[in-house]
């Protein structure tokens, strides 16, 4: 289905147009059949630049045999605030010098083989606990602490030539701090001082600005819908993601004609868009490369390895791994969730197989009772925790009224518990006294099985954590600081004699 929409696309239009999807996980997600590859915190768990490559190989292949020729993707921005619910499992962890290694072999992988990548979210997500899909978020940063974080990984892939960056409504204070008082420091989508100052001038890059969508609250929220569209173009975007072209161009027409918008700036955008285009050979016609069952056998073992590869024992305090399965084993399977449209049947699926007598509770919003004699009656409990970024629910931390549930279960102290993260990586600051946890940081097929092959003992995790798990933790202790110092500073002050 894909292949003939794309295929009836390129013929319909005088132009061949840019067909672009959201890659990060290869196309498995948007192309029935294809490769998935789990989120890419697994991958930087791996921490392998071959296996980095690998895979912007195949996603290329498969990508350019249905006809896409842009992927929105990699991800690049710092997982810097343990609770950002934009990064978290999407980006390559929180060091700079691994988020670049891994980075320049996806654009390279990709953009040798016909796909064009983007790096995204300028000028770097990932430093607040909120959504931009709700609001305008902010990069904290001084500029000098940005060139060495945030604006080195942005010039690192620059560098290695990645055709696009896509922009996040994110603030940069520090760059632009606005002239608005009521709305403050202006998105980057929003801000030339952002992307034609520090992204053109400075950083160097000569490349399409492709704005971050458009109906999200961190940019709807900055103005009227015409303010938001001939305002991102004049602060130097190229094109705009998930916009509207039968209500869009009429408006942009008129502000053109309101000289709002000028000719020339919308001529500047065009030849970046017809240069991608010309790169990419668009203008040469061609049927879109096959995929061998040799091409498709090969992307999965990538995907296969990473998987497995990624699986991280955090810790096994009291040695209960691996856990004894079979017949006539009592297994308790909770499931709890973040993300309801991602699926754990396959790890629960697995556990049947190895003849265990399985119960499996999901909890919900309701509060499910369960008591001590219930818990006792299992030789073990596992429970399966899925909190990942998910679009307008911030929802990267387990909270709810299945919290109930699980604090009685933990109550009841029942020597042999499981908790396995399929999303974010820092639920051990949440349970502390758990003494087993094992994070996959990814909920895909490939990635429930090898939890499970840890689990029965047939794989040996060797992974460490490609984020700091203390993340937490210090900005509590940052927070007590500041809280001392402001206390200090506001005592009053006892007059000497």
């Amino acid at each position: 289905d894909v292949l003939r929409t794309t295929a009836w696309l390129q013929k319909r239009e005088g132009v061949p147009p840019l067909i672009g999807a959201n890659m990060e996980h290869g196309a498995g997600r948007i192309i029935r059949g294809a490769t998935v590859f789990p989120d890419a915190l697994a991958l930087a768990a791996v921490n392998d630049e071959k296996l980095a490559l690998k895979q912007a190989v195949s996603m290329a292949r498969e990508a350019r045999a249905h006809g896409i020729s842009w992927s929105f993707s990699p991800v690049v921005d710092l997982q810097a605030h343990p609770h950002s619910p934009a990064v978290n499992t999407r980006g390559l962890g929180d060091c700079p010098e691994r988020v670049i290694r891994l980075a320049e072999n996806l654009i390279r992988g990709m953009q040798k083989n016909g796909l064009c990548a983007t790096a995204r979210h300028f000028p770097g997500d990932g430093f607040d606990d909120r959504d931009q899909h709700v609001c305008t978020t902010t990069n904290p940063l001084s500029m000098d602490a940005w060139h060495a974080t945030s604006g080195r990984i942005f010039k690192a892939v620059i560098d290695a030539g990645v055709h696009t960056i896509m922009t996040g409504h994110i603030a940069l204070p520090a760059c632009d701090p606005g002239t608005n008082r009521k709305l403050g420091a202006p998105p980057a989508t929003l801000s030339s001082r952002i992307l034609l100052d520090l992204l053109r001038c400075e950083l160097g890059f000569k490349g399409l600005i492709l704005a971050g969508p458009v109906d999200m609250g961190g940019i709807t929220s900055q103005g009227s819908h015409v303010e938001i569209l001939s305002g991102a173009i004049n602060a130097g975007c190229d094109m705009l993601l998930f916009s509207n072209p039968s209500r869009d161009l009429p408006l942009l027409q008129r502000a053109v004609q309101r000289h709002i918008l000028s000719e020339e700036r919308i001529d500047e955008s065009v030849r970046r868009v017809l240069a991608l285009k010309e790169h990419l050979q668009l203008h040469q016609p061609s049927p879109s490369p096959a995929l061998t069952d040799d091409d498709r056998t090969r992307h999965a073992a990538t995907a296969r390895t990473i998987s497995r590869r990624a699986v991280t024992v955090v810790r096994d305090r009291d040695s209960i791994l691996p856990i004894t399965l079979g017949r006539g084993r009592q297994i308790l399977s909770i499931q709890v969730k973040g993300a309801s449209n991602r699926s754990l049947a396959t790890i629960d699926e697995c556990l049947r197989s190895s003849g265990a007598d399985l119960t499996r509770m999901i909890a919900g919003e309701a509060d499910l009772w369960i008591s001590e004699d219930d818990v006792n009656s299992f030789d073990c409990i596992l429970v399966h925790l899925l909190f990942c970024p998910t679009r307008s629910t911030a929802r990267v931390r387990p909270g709810g009224m299945y919290m109930r549930t699980l604090s009685r279960l933990l109550s009841c102290r029942h020597p042999r518990v499981v908790l396995i993260s399929y999303g974010s990586p820092y639920h051990g600051h949440d349970f502390p006294h758990l003494p087993t946890l094992i994070n996959a940081y990814s909920s895909d097929t490939q990635s429930q099985k090898a939890v499970f092959d840890v689990l029965q003992g047939k794989l040996v995790p060797t992974a460490t954590s490609p984020v700091c798990l203390d993340a937490p933790a210090t900005l509590s202790e940052a927070w007590a600081r500041e809280t001392a110092c402001r206390q200090a500073s506001e005592e009053p002050q006892i007059p000497s004699e």
